[in-house]
C-alpha cells in the first residue's frame, strides 16, 4: 500500500511537493496557510491542489476564502510525508511555525500545541519547549488533564537538551508546577511521581526566596499532606503559605493561602478560625482576575474552593440557610469560568450538605453528576469521593448490600489515590445504611439529620 501511494505520488512530480508541504503541515490543512508556507502564486497553488484532488489522493471541503482540504486516508499524508528527506522536512515545519506564528496568532493563542510540535520537529528546541508549556498550562486550565500531562512530559523530555540554557532552570520549575496541579488533580496523592513532582519543585527553588515559584512548591506540599491526613503539618504549612502571600502583598497568593489554611483549620475542627479564613479568601477573590489560578495551584478554583468549604463550615456552625446560599455561589461561578473541577467540587461539597440535611434524593442527584462529569474528564479522585454518596441514598431506601459495597469500594478507592479525606464521614455513612439492612422495621424516610434552618445548634 505504502510503496503503491509512493509510485501514485511520484506520477505527479510537477505537484509532488505541493502535497508533501500540505503533508507536513498535518492530514487536514487550510488553504491559507498552505498558501503562506508553499512559497508558490496563487494560481499555480490551485492548480496543484486540484489535481491531487482529481487524482484522489486529498478531498476539498468548503468554499473561498474558508477551503480546507483533508488527505484520503491517514497512509496517503504518511507516504506522501516519508518522501521527504529530514532536512527538508524541518525546513518546511519551520516555515510552518513561522507562518502559524505571524498570521494566525488567534489559531495559536487557542492550541498553542500546534506550534510547539511544528517547532518539536523543526528541531528548534526553545521555543519548542515554551510552546509545550503554554499547551500544558492552557489544558490544565480546562481541565484536559491527560492532554496537560502528555504536553508538559514532552517539553520535559525537550528542556533536557538544552542543558546550558540560562534560564533553564525557571523553565524547569514551571514545568514541574504545572504537573504537579495536573497530576494531584488526575492521579491522586499517593502517586509516586506527585512527590516526586513537588521534591523536585522545591529543590529547584532553594535560593529563590519568596517567590511566585517557590509560593506554588509549598502550596503543592500542602496539597499533599492535608489530602493524606496530616493535620498539624497541614495547619503549619497553609499558615506559612499565608504569611508569605501577606509578605507578598500579592492578593491571587492570598486567595490560596487563606483556602489552604481555612481548609486545615475545618480539618482539626477550628470552625469558627475555618470560617474567617474562608470568608477573607472570598472577600479577596475576583473570578475575572483569579481565574487562571487552579492551573498553577491545583484542584479547583480557590475562590471557588473556599465558597464550597465554607457551606460545610457554616453547616458544622448551625447555619445551613447560609450554608446553602454559599453552595449556590460556588456552582454558579464555576460554571460561568467552565471549570469541571471547580464545578465537580461544588457539586461534591453540594451533595454532602443536602446528605447533612437529610435531603437525600438531592444528594443522590448532585452525585451521580459529579460521578459522570469525573468520569468524562477522568478525575479519578471526584470518582472515588462522589461514589460513596451517590450509593448511600440507594443504600438507605432499599437495603441494598450491594449499595454498601459501593460505599465501601469508593473509600479504598480513595485512600488507594493516597486521600482520606472524607473517610469518617464515609465510614458514617456506610454504618447507617447498614443500621438500617440490620432493623428495616425502623428505617426513617429520608436522611437520619435534621433540616432546621438558621436556628444556630451551638
Amino acid at each position: 500500500m505504502h510503496d503503491s501511494l509512493i509510485a501514485r505520488l511520484d506520477r505527479l512530480a510537477p505537484v509532488k511537493e505541493v502535497g508533501q508541504i500540505a503533508a507536513c503541515i498535518g492530514r487536514e490543512f487550510s488553504h491559507e496557510l498552505l498558501m503562506a508556507v508553499a512559497q508558490r502564486g496563487e494560481p499555480e497553488l490551485r492548480a496543484s491542489l486540484e489535481q491531487l484532488v482529481q487524482a484522489q489522493l486529498i478531498f476539498r471541503q468548503g468554499v473561498s476564502p474558508d477551503i480546507r482540504y483533508i488527505f484520503k486516508h491517514a497512509l496517503v499524508r504518511d507516504a506522501a510525508y516519508a518522501g521527504l528527506l529530514k532536512s527538508r522536512r524541518q525546513q518546511i515545519h519551520a516555515r510552518i511555525a513561522a507562518a502559524l506564528k505571524e498570521k494566525f496568532p488567534e489559531a495559536v493563542r487557542r492550541a498553542p500545541q500546534l506550534l510547539a510540535g511544528h517547532y518539536t520537529s523543526a528541531e528548534l528546541w526553545k521555543p519548542a519547549v515554551g510552546y509545550w508549556l503554554k499547551a500544558g498550562q492552557l489544558a490544565t486550565a480546562r481541565s484536559a488533564l491527560a492532554e496537560a500531562t502528555a504536553h508538559l512530559h514532552k517539553g520535559l523530555e525537550l528542556l533536557a537538551k538544552l542543558s546550558d540554557l540560562p534560564e533553564r532552570t525557571q523553565i524547569e520549575l514551571e514545568f514541574q508546577l504545572t504537573l504537579g496541579a495536573c497530576l494531584t488533580s488526575s492521579k491522586g496523592f499517593s502517586a509516586p511521581e506527585v512527590q516526586a513532582v513537588y521534591d523536585r519543585a522545591l529543590e529547584l527553588c532553594k535560593g529563590l526566596g519568596d517567590t511566585p515559584e517557590y509560593f506554588a512548591a509549598l502550596h503543592g506540599m500542602w496539597w499533599l499532606r492535608y489530602t493524606r491526613g496530616d493535620a498539624s503539618i497541614a495547619c503549619n504549612l497553609g499558615e506559612q503559605l499565608l504569611r508569605l502571600a501577606e509578605r507578598k502583598g500579592d492578593t491571587a497568593l492570598r486567595v490560596c493561602a487563606h483556602r489552604a489554611f481555612g481548609y486545615s483549620l475545618t480539618f482539626v475542627g477550628n470552625l469558627e478560625a475555618a470560617r474567617d479564613q474562608l470568608e477573607q479568601g472570598i472577600a479577596l477573590y475576583n473570578p475575572e482576575t483569579h481565574g487562571a489560578l487552579a492551573s498553577r495551584h491545583g484542584g479547583a478554583d480557590p475562590g471557588v474552593a473556599c465558597l464550597a468549604m465554607s457551606q460545610l463550615t457554616l453547616w458544622a456552625l448551625g447555619y445551613p440557610d447560609q450554608a446553602l446560599r454559599r453552595g449556590s455561589e460556588a456552582l454558579a461561578i464555576a460554571r460561568r469560568l467552565s471549570h469541571p473541577m471547580g464545578e465537580c467540587w461544588s457539586l461534591l461539597s453540594a451533595a454532602m450538605l443536602r446528605q447533612l440535611l437529610g435531603e437525600s434524593k438531592a444528594a443522590h442527584e448532585r452525585a451521580e453528576i459529579v460521578l459522570r462529569l469525573a468520569k468524562e474528564q477522568a478525575f479519578e479522585l471526584y470518582v472515588g469521593w462522589a461514589t460513596p454518596l451517590a450509593a448511600w441514598e440507594t443504600a438507605v431506601e432499599s437495603g441494598s448490600e450491594d449499595d454498601i459495597e459501593r460505599i465501601r469500594h469508593g473509600i479504598v478507592f480513595s485512600q488507594s489515590k493516597g486521600s482520606v479525606l472524607f473517610k469518617p464521614y464515609w465510614l458514617g455513612l456506610a454504618a447507617e445504611a447498614w443500621g438500617r439492612i440490620e432493623k428495616p422495621e425502623q428505617r426513617p424516610r429520608g436522611g437520619s439529620r435534621g433540616t432546621g434552618r438558621d436556628q444556630s445548634v451551638q
